[in-house]
């Protein structure tokens, strides 16, 4: 089993904060068995925590953890946000 990160949003953002319009639905864990979802609203503190779930579960199960490009997309798509140098997900400030 290859246990999946992804971020669960919609491409067409039209506000400026994709959790205000609901765009944003949480960060999904998957493999077997039901996917966990992190939502807390923060796709950044979501992010950090499915990473530790997710590699957690892999290395549990001696799988791979794979983050699916929907992880890089949403940068690209959404307003405001950026990877920083330790390729964690933040606020851009310069957005």
């Amino acid at each position: 089993m290859t246990v999946f990160l992804d971020i669960d949003y919609d491409e067409d953002i039209t506000e400026d904060d994709p959790v205000i319009d609901g765009n944003y639905r949480g960060v999904v864990v998957s493999g077997s068995g039901e996917p966990t979802r992190f939502f807390t609203g923060d796709p950044g503190k979501d992010m950090a925590d499915a990473r530790v779930f997710g590699s957690e579960l892999a290395a549990k199960s001696k799988e791979r953890f794979v983050e699916l490009s929907s992880t890089t997309h949403f940068v690209f798509d959404v307003p405001g946000w950026r990877y920083d140098s330790d390729d964690n997900l933040v606020r851009d400030p310069n957005a």
